[in-house]
């Protein structure tokens, strides 16, 4: 999936553009998606594609396949998607 999109930035932009100058651009687009996420409340919006929140998931009981002993896991943050209406297919 990700060889396809950057496939496709390299089609979309002008000029000669490399595949890895594609793979440069997909990544600065990733990270400033995951920082002002992480840093916005609100999450980040691109208006006509989708919204990326940050929650927090509540820790869970797991237990061993082996068996033993009930783990108890940590509270963690994950971001979550959620498609524009004009996205949804």
């Amino acid at each position: 999936m990700k060889a396809k999109i950057i496939e496709q930035i390299q089609q979309r932009l002008p000029g000669r553009t490399s595949k890895e100058q594609a793979d440069q651009a997909l990544k600065a687009v990733l990270e400033s998606i995951q920082h002002v996420a992480k840093n916005n409340e609100g999450g980040a919006q691109i208006v006509g594609f989708g919204t990326f929140v940050v929650t927090t998931q509540a820790g869970r009981a797991v237990k061993p396949i082996g068996g033993g002993e009930i783990v108890h896991t940590s509270d963690k943050q994950v971001l979550k998607f959620r498609a524009s209406k004009a996205l949804v297919l």
